[in-house]
């Protein structure tokens, strides 16, 4: 949750000083779980790497997404994780039972990584017009937007089966680590351009305090992000070694790009005959 969205609900409600508590927490949430998991990680590949040696991880990698293999038949089957790492270069039994108890974790943090926060999205759109209205419907008994849930889930369904009994279907959705990364550039450009779109709004948050220079510190780290993935994903386009191979994962991501502006477009069209005007969707709420 971002700051200025925790400090209009919060002021709204008559507790301002409670919205800062919360935003502090979720500072103290999102950035500590960051550098958590980037200690654990880099021990991780430093034990690995100390075992094995980077000539290991370098064909493993290129056996998986290339599909050559010098050691035998299956090889290129190995998923370059470092879980799975684990797994292989070691038949120490505790290993591998801690390695299959984290995949059952890593369950429940990818239902809060992606399950909650596309439901939420779904929820977003149904309120934007763009998504039928029963879509954001909130349950009673669970206090939530069930049917935004359980629409997921069903969706989910043919792309369980996709990835275990279609053997094309990885090379249908390689696009997907091409979509998790340009997805940042809209957002750390967004936050860079706040303080000067939406000024009102950003001047009332707890966060306008914060400058270096004069400059809106959420506009420094913003500009710096949109620097960084820019450059990531132009090296993805065009650095063949950095991209994917083949021109499927493109057509697919382009393609639902495609869906996505079209869908946006006749729901849009449809609404205005109503005489709604999904626009409004996107002004601000006044800061007081």
């Amino acid at each position: 949750m971002d700051e200025p969205a925790v400090g209009i609900v919060q002021r709204a409600a008559g507790r301002r000083d409670q919205g800062r508590r919360v935003f502090k927490n979720q500072i103290l949430i999102i950035v500590g779980s960051m550098i958590s998991v980037g200690v654990v990680l880099a021990l991780i590949a430093y034990t690995e790497e100390r075992a094995v040696g980077t000539e290991f991880f370098n064909a493993v990698s290129h056996s998986y997404y290339y599909g050559v293999s010098a050691s035998g038949e299956g090889i290129g089957s190995i998923l370059p994780f470092p879980g799975m790492f684990a797994i292989v270069i070691s038949a120490n039994p505790i290993i591998v039972v801690l390695c299959a108890v984290s995949f059952l974790l890593a369950s429940l943090q990818i239902t809060c990584n992606c399950y909650i926060g596309m439901t939420r999205v779904m929820v977003g759109m149904s309120l934007d017009r763009t998504l039928p209205s029963f879509v954001s419907k909130i349950s009673p008994r669970f206090r939530s937007p069930a049917v935004a849930h359980w629409l997921y889930w069903a969706f989910s369904i043919p792309v369980i089966l996709g990835y275990n009994y279609w053997g094309q279907w990885y090379q249908l959705t390689l696009g997907v680590t091409f979509a998790c990364g340009y997805v940042f550039i809209f957002s750390t450009l967004a936050a860079a351009l706040l303080p000067f779109r939406a000024k009102p709004l950003y001047d009332a948050s707890p966060g306008a305090k914060y400058t270096i220079g004069g400059f809106p510190l959420v506009s420094v780290f913003g500009f710096i992000g949109f620097a960084f993935g820019i450059t990531a994903v132009i090296l993805f386009l065009w650095r063949l070694e950095y991209g994917l191979r083949g021109t499927v994962p493109y057509l697919v991501v382009g393609g639902v790009f495609l869906v996505c502006v079209v869908w946006y477009w006749i729901n849009r069209a449809y609404n205005k005959s109503k005489g709604i005007d999904v626009n409004y969707a996107f002004l601000e709420v006044p800061p007081e």
